[in-house]
């Protein structure tokens, strides 16, 4: 993402910017967890895309004009791109349906130390040894917190782990199509894939949507709401601060996962768990950490 020298000049409003967005991402994953218990996984998937690409149409008018959509760049590999995170949201909604609420955030932070590993492969950057070994050491966090072979391995685990996958290629991608496009626009091309993709969806299979109530429609436009409002925020902060500094940061969401998961679903993650957590936090902001020093 493009920076100008004023924005890097604000580290700290870039890191309460990010903060903030990290603290409403468990809200959205809450919403998004209260309605797999009643619609399908692809309905819920449906309106977090619907209800966030509806507010960011006006402000990108706003900004850019609607025929920026049509205008992008690279094309085929901003389908890819939006693609992947249809595909990491699906799959992080069907494990939030079967887990709790702090164990799945906590495994879809494989995706740092995912992309790292690939890295070399698709972005022709050097991992060096000390960078191995951190994404070594949070893949040992996983294992923890995992524990294969001490209990069974949940289908919500394997869903987890597989968002994590996605995300990671979401987040090469956009590397790949930095500058070519700008953010709010690049955001919105997501939000429009995804729409459009779950609405064919779920018009073919119809058993995959119910019809919402009064009280549950409002929860469905508070789940897109507050994720395009994250999204932005984020979107805001990176503006103001290189990603190596802000990256350890995200890590905060689990902070508000564990809250929430614990007051709404009386779920809170046990002792190994917490090891595991800490274990992928450390991992990952020794990664970001030795990434800002390259």
């Amino acid at each position: 993402m493009q920076q100008t020298a004023a924005a890097v000049d604000r580290p700290w409003a870039a890191m309460g910017l990010l903060l903030l967005a990290q603290q409403l991402i468990p809200l959205l994953d809450t919403l998004a967890k209260l309605l797999t218990e009643d619609f399908s996984i692809w309905q819920v998937a449906w309106a977090r895309f619907v209800f966030h690409l509806l507010p960011l149409l006006p402000l990108i008018y706003w900004r850019h004009g609607l025929g920026a959509l049509l205008r992008v760049r690279q094309p085929r590999l901003q389908l890819l791109r939006s693609l992947f995170m249809v595909a990491a949201t699906c799959l992080f909604f069907g494990a939030l349906a079967r887990i709790p609420l702090a164990d799945a955030v906590a495994l879809i932070f494989i995706a740092p130390l995912v992309i790292t590993a690939l890295a070399p492969f698709f972005l022709k950057e050097r991992v060096d040894l000390r960078r191995w070994i951190a994404v070594g050491a949070g893949f040992l966090g996983i294992l923890i917190l995992v524990r294969p072979g001490f209990q069974a391995v949940e289908l919500g685990t394997l869903l987890a782990l597989g968002c994590g996958c996605a995300f990671a290629g979401y987040a090469i991608a956009t590397r790949h199509l930095s500058l070519s496009a700008p953010p709010l626009v690049t955001l919105a091309m997501t939000a429009v894939v995804g729409s459009l993709v779950l609405s064919l969806l779920v018009l073919i299979e119809g058993s995959l949507w119910r019809p919402p109530t009064s009280k549950e429609f409002v929860m469905m436009v508070v789940l897109g709401m507050v994720a395009a409002v994250a999204h932005l925020l984020m979107i805001l902060a990176y503006e103001r601060a290189p990603a190596s500094l802000l990256a350890p940061f995200s890590y905060t969401e689990i902070i508000g996962a564990s809250i929430l998961g614990y007051l709404v679903f009386n779920q809170f993650p046990d002792l190994f768990s917490w090891i595991g957590i800490g274990v992928i936090v450390a991992a990952g902001v020794y990664n970001a950490w030795l990434g800002q020093r390259v």
